[in-house]
């Protein structure tokens, strides 16, 4: 990570205007896209400022806290809101740790963040299967992911299979049943097709986590002899392959 020294700068954040003071080195070290707001020809920044009025703050409160950290809250933590409550109990409802991991992701991606972005995927992935997936709504997690991230990336294919790995006839609660209209085509879709294959096809096998480089998921080919994903975007299907 880079020394927190330099400039302060000024995000304004949500719509109740949250103000974040950050080290301007440190996050134009991170974000491709705020480096461009900040210091090229979009610059804003005669005060030194920016404003995110449609990010959540609680959401941009764990990219701040990673970028002087390194660390992800963990499952243990509740993050509503993250910054201003690390050490709260868990919330029995997972969803206020799911959701907004999901919404980190995005954040990630839409920043052009791309180290964090790849962090939180990995969080999500190797966390919430243990343990916070199953205690919320798979169903509300899907509907706004499927609806804000990208169509080729693993973490979308991870909730659709994820949920049928979990789901069960009349295993739905009232409150699931009644998003059933809201589901996203894609994440029914890929369930499907994982209901298909599901005598065939192991869970274990895949690694939904998004590598850096080819070189980094051969060997993790090499090392764990699982699958990575290869997505068809005229189908809207994901494949594993070695």
């Amino acid at each position: 990570s880079v020394a927190a020294s330099g400039d302060i700068v000024s995000i304004t954040v949500g719509p109740d205007k949250k103000q974040f003071r950050v080290h301007k080195d440190t996050l134009c070290h991170h974000s491709e896209y705020l480096r461009t707001v900040f210091n090229g020809r979009w610059a804003e920044s005669d005060n030194k400022a920016v404003v995110l009025e449609d990010v959540d703050t609680g959401v941009f409160g764990i990219f701040i806290d990673w970028l002087y950290t390194q660390r992800l809250p963990k499952p243990s933590a509740c993050i509503v809101p993250w910054w201003e409550a690390k050490h709260a109990d868990v919330n029995k409802d997972g969803l206020h740790v799911v959701l907004p991991l999901a919404k980190a992701y995005a954040l990630g991606d839409r920043i052009m963040a791309p180290v964090f972005r790849r962090a939180v995927n990995s969080q999500f992935i190797t966390n919430c299967e243990d343990r916070l997936l199953h205690t919320c709504s798979v169903y509300e997690v899907a509907i706004w992911a499927f609806n804000n991230i990208p169509a080729d990336r693993p973490i979308l294919q991870f909730l659709a299979d994820f949920h049928c790995k979990r789901w069960y006839p009349g295993g739905d609660r009232v409150e699931e049943a009644r998003l059933y209209d809201e589901l996203p085509p894609s994440f029914l879709l890929r369930g499907f097709r994982k209901a298909k294959e599901r005598p065939f096809a192991a869970f274990g096998n895949r690694c939904y986590i998004e590598h850096e480089s080819v070189a980094e998921k051969n060997k993790c080919w090499a090392r764990k002899n699982v699958m990575h994903m290869v997505y068809n975007s005229q189908l809207d299907l994901a494949e594993f392959k070695n």
